[in-house]
């Protein structure tokens, strides 16, 4: 007869003894040094992507760049750009407080910010096109490619065309703000100062 019982503990006792066999070694890094390299590793993505568009990474960069126009279509460029803020924020953060040096992550925010930015971005390159076209445009390469349209889409059909760029232009201002972290006031202020 069988007993589930006395296998469901050979089991446990096995998995057990798996799990204890091999453990991850820990990395005792410094903060600095973690930042560092992911920053690193932001900046190697961002110039795979940038060789990808000059079609000199590869077979696996072909494969790379269609993914990247079908995500940003027309704005393709924004993702290396994006990855190089992100590996300069990284850097530069050295200087920052004790508490942002703890982890590798700490500018989470900046980063959310940045994101809102390129989606609104790329929505304002899709949300001229007829609603009914948007997927077909995507699928094709092209206006703010398949992210475009994942915000475009909705915001035209709730809103219209110029509800939509009224949202769309908040998000940016918004994102803007988040991150540069200053207050409208201020923001104007620098910008002032240009002109």
């Amino acid at each position: 007869m069988y007993d589930s019982r006395n296998t469901k503990y050979q089991t446990m006792t096995r998995n057990y003894r798996r799990k204890n066999k091999f453990r991850m070694p820990e990395f005792d890094l410094e903060p600095q040094t973690k930042k560092d390299i992911l920053a690193v590793l932001f900046f190697s993505l961002a110039l795979i992507s940038a060789l990808s568009f000059l079609n000199l990474a590869g077979g696996l960069g072909v494969k790379m760049f269609e993914a990247i126009k079908f995500l940003f279509g027309w704005c393709f460029v924004l993702l290396p750009v994006m990855l190089v803020f992100w590996g300069i924020k990284l850097v530069n953060s050295e200087d920052q407080n004790a508490q942002d040096t703890k982890c590798p992550m700490g500018h989470l925010v900046s980063y959310f910010g940045s994101i809102i930015f390129i989606l609104a971005f790329l929505g304002l390159f899709h949300i001229f096109y007829p609603a009914d076209q948007m997927i077909e445009i995507a699928k094709t390469k092209d206006g703010g490619g398949f992210l475009g349209t994942l915000l475009a889409w909705p915001l035209q059909q709730l809103l219209g065309i110029w509800g939509g760029l009224i949202i769309l232009a908040a998000l940016l201002i918004i994102s803007v703000l988040i991150i540069s972290n200053f207050s409208l006031r201020k923001l104007l202020g620098k910008i002032k100062t240009f002109f």
